[in-house]
């Protein structure tokens, strides 16, 4: 990916396990997804905590590392002299731990009624593969293996193939409520999208690229998902790496694609240069309560913006606006959600950003959503007001390479975590509800070595 520069990197060769599990002290390295475990409010739910999910791309350790943070640990950074808690101090704060595929991609937590089966979801691009860790009762709490005499949990233990599916590099994940075929009423799923669609033979075309909804019943490997009522769809091209759900229209939403870097080169994952605006900036969706026979909906709104490639997309809190991060132009974009029938999205707010967009983030409020955007090539975080169309704040540096985003609500300020990919690090950044422009970093936790 362009915005996420150490991807190709070889690995300095095999056993070689990561931190913790080499003895050494817990640490972050290249974090490429965050979530907070969350009640309906935004509140933290207990125990309150940060899962990170360290994403091997320089392919220095055997493995990624998923590791759940308590988030008191950035209480413990800001009361620092550097508002930073280092790497030596972060085991008293480590609620679990566990091994994880390299090359992680983005991370859901499913919360079902019965705690038993809360668990994380975490894609890896480097195995095709999406993750089920399993959290019982909201602690990270995965099967302990011992393999090639290493005994360490290993939250990638429970996977499911999705590359048999012609799903590579899946990225994009989402808890969506979704009526199968056959069923009376929705119910809880695991929506994934990919990056890279497959290649249908040597020299030939690539095929489209698919999205998956899986059951949260079935979302285990030993359930075979896919032969039980998991569903995949064509989505055309070009893959996506970004997914959004309004529960209030039953619609889930569909995103562009991150540029790909290999070795030699960073390339576009399955867009044409050659296509005409009319045909860029895709905005696709389809109805979740309509079954496997909703059909798939598509706007390009490229010669509307110019172009662009969506990085990420997300909805407002009130469920009325679609927000999509572009890049090539780097923009912020608020389009209005399309009803059924003939009525199109429309574009409602384009704000400038300046430098490319990594993910987006809405916060909300009453005169209209804050919007946190990191912008990985200026090490900032921006914070959008949407209502008034305008970038109204910023940090910067928040970080070397900020990517990842989320958030806990609290009764005077919202707390934006933010990944700091190239920093080995993660920052917190208040955004106080009575002044959102306020906002200030006040601490970070871990570092490179």
């Amino acid at each position: 990916m362009a915005s996420l520069s150490n991807l190709g990197c070889t690995r300095t060769g095999p056993g070689v396990p990561p931190p913790p599990f080499d003895g050494s002290a817990p640490r972050l390295f290249f974090p490429s997804a965050l979530a907070v475990p969350k009640n309906a409010d935004g509140a933290p739910s207990a125990p309150a905590s940060l899962l990170v999910a360290n994403a091997n791309f320089d392919r220095a350790f055997d493995d990624g590392t998923l590791l759940q943070i308590d988030l008191a640990a950035f209480d413990d950074a800001a009361s620092k002299p550097d508002r930073r808690l280092r790497t030596e101090d972060l085991g008293a704060r480590l609620l679990g731990k566990g091994l994880l595929d390299s090359f992680a991609g983005t991370m859901a937590v499913a919360r079902p009624p019965d705690p038993a089966r809360e668990a994380a979801f975490i894609t890896g691009q480097d195995t095709d593969r999406l993750s089920r860790a399993p959290m019982p009762g909201g602690l990270l709490t995965c099967p302990e293996i011992d393999r090639d005499g290493l005994k360490a949990p290993r939250c990638s233990e429970d996977a499911i193939a999705l590359g048999p599916r012609g799903m590579l590099n899946p990225y994009a994940v989402r808890v969506v409520s979704y009526l199968f075929d056959g069923q009376s009423a929705p119910e809880t799923a695991i929506a994934v999208s990919h990056m890279s669609p497959a290649p249908v033979g040597s020299g030939e075309v690539a095929e489209d690229a698919r999205l998956a909804v899986i059951p949260e019943r079935l979302a285990q490997a030993s359930s075979d998902p896919f032969r039980n009522g998991a569903l995949d769809f064509d989505i055309g091209t070009p893959g996506s790496n970004s997914l959004a759900v309004s529960p209030t229209t039953n619609q889930l939403f569909v995103g562009g694609c991150l540029l790909r870097a290999t070795p030699d080169t960073v390339v576009d994952c399955g867009r044409d240069p050659g296509q005409p605006q009319t045909k860029l900036t895709p905005l696709r969706w389809f109805w979740t309560n309509a079954g496997s026979h909703a059909p798939l909906e598509v706007e390009s709104l490229g010669s509307v913006l110019g172009g662009g490639d969506v990085q990420d997309l997300a909805l407002s809190s009130d469920g009325s606006l679609v927000f999509l991060a572009t890049a090539r132009p780097d923009a912020l974009v608020a389009v209005t959600l399309p009803a059924p029938g003939p009525v199109a999205p429309s574009v409602r707010m384009v704000v400038p950003l300046g430098a490319s967009p990594g993910r987006i983030l809405p916060l909300a409020r009453a005169q209209g959503d804050w919007v946190a955007v990191s912008l990985t090539t200026t090490d900032t975080l921006v914070l959008v007001d949407a209502g008034a169309g305008r970038v109204a704040a910023q940090v910067r540096p928040v970080g070397k390479q900020p990517y990842s985003l989320d958030f806990s609500a609290g009764t005077t300020s919202d707390r934006v975590f933010v990944g700091l990919f190239n920093d080995c690090a993660v920052a917190a950044v208040d955004v106080p509800r009575a002044a959102p422009a306020g906002m200030t970093r006040v601490g970070t936790i871990g570092g490179c070595p």
